[in-house]
C-alpha cells in the first residue's frame, strides 16, 4: 500500500510492447540513465506518448516496485541480440501487479517525460498530468504586491539612535528606560 508521501516515479512508455512487458511485471532502462530517484520510488506510473494512439498522452498505469536487478540488456530481450546496447547494463524493474488509474491523467499537449518523481498524495489527487508539473509558486518578494509595499517602506526614513549616549535614555514616571534601538 503506498502513503501520501511515498515518492512515485512517472516513467515513460515508449510504445505498446512496453506496456505489454509492464503488464507482465517489469520494466526496463539503462542503468546509465537511471534517475537517483529510482532508488527511494516505491511505485512506478507511466506515461503513454502518441504511439499509442487515442491511449496516448495520458497517464493509465502504475504498479508498486518490488525488485530491481541488474541485467545486460540481451539478457532481458534475447530476441534482439545484436541491437547496439546489447551488452550494456540495464535495470529491470519489477513490479506488483499494475493497477489502472481512473480516471487516466490527461495531459492537454504532448510531454517530453523521461523520469518525473511525484509524491503518492499529489499522484492522487491530481485530476490531470498537468496538474503535476505547474509551476511551484513564486516566493513572496517576487510578487507584484510586495514590491510595492517595499517600495514605500524604502522611501521611509530609518530610525536611528542619537549619536550622543546621554540622549539615548528615556525618563517617564521616574523610571530610566533605554530604548531597544
Amino acid at each position: 500500500m503506498m502513503h501520501s508521501d511515498d515518492l512515485l516515479l512517472i516513467a515513460l512508455l515508449p510504445a505498446p510492447a512496453d506496456l505489454l512487458r509492464a503488464q507482465a511485471g517489469w520494466y526496463r532502462l539503462p542503468e546509465s540513465a537511471a534517475p537517483a530517484a529510482l532508488w527511494e520510488a516505491k511505485g512506478m506510473a507511466f506515461y503513454q506518448p502518441r504511439s499509442f494512439g487515442e491511449d496516448g498522452l495520458q497517464v493509465m498505469w502504475w504498479g508498486t516496485i518490488e525488485r530491481i536487478q541488474r541485467m545486460l540488456r540481451r539478457e532481458l530481450l534475447p530476441d534482439e541480440p545484436n541491437h547496439r546496447r546489447a551488452d550494456e547494463l540495464y535495470l529491470r524493474v519489477e513490479l506488483g501487479a499494475l493497477e489502472r488509474r481512473e480516471p487516466p491523467l490527461q495531459a492537454s499537449k504532448a510531454r517530453r517525460l523521461l523520469f518525473a518523481p511525484v509524491r503518492w498524495g499529489a499522484f492522487c489527487e491530481a485530476t490531470t498530468l498537468d496538474d503535476l508539473f505547474r509551476p511551484a509558486p513564486r516566493p513572496i518578494v517576487e510578487s507584484l504586491m510586495y514590491q510595492l509595499i517595499q517600495s514605500q517602506l524604502d522611501s521611509i526614513p530609518a530610525i536611528t539612535p542619537p549619536d550622543d549616549p546621554a540622549h539615548q535614555r528615556v525618563f517617564e514616571d521616574d523610571v530610566d528606560w533605554i530604548p531597544d534601538w
